[in-house]
């Protein structure tokens, strides 16, 4: 599983001095040390209405993380190992927390909505994330 790495400020200014030097995205990438895609989807999220600005970037950035959903807590998936324990299938697990889990799936704040459906469940255990004995 890749690990997810935010560009840093000192990244976004080197794209910032590299567009500026009229280096291509491809040349970027290779001197900042990212994939392309990278480089186009910063470039893309971040430029206003005067191109692209590392400071801007940085501040979109930060509203961005402020709207982010938390994810699914350890609490969360241990509850969900000991359900797969007693034999309870992805869907199972899904649907009855959906309807009738404990309260730390049902009385959270408005922005804090972890949601455990099949899908997350069945990849989990494929890619080992959590150990079933």
């Amino acid at each position: 599983m890749r690990v997810y790495t935010q560009l840093t400020q000192e990244q976004q200014y080197q794209i910032c001095a590299l567009m500026k030097a009229e280096h291509s995205q491809v040349e970027i990438a290779a001197i900042v040390g990212v994939n392309k895609s990278t480089i186009s989807r910063e470039v893309r999220r971040n430029r206003g209405l005067r191109g692209y600005r590392p400071q801007q970037a940085h501040q979109f950035a930060l509203h961005r993380q402020t709207k982010a959903q938390p994810r699914v807590t350890p609490a969360h998936w241990g509850l969900v190992e000991r359900l797969l324990r007693e034999d309870w299938s992805p869907e199972q697990i899904s649907l009855w927390l959906a309807k009738e889990g404990p309260d730390i799936f049902r009385y959270q704040p408005a922005r804090c909505t972890s949601k455990l459906n099949p899908p997350l469940i069945s990849s989990s255990l494929k890619l080992n994330t959590f150990s079933i004995s």
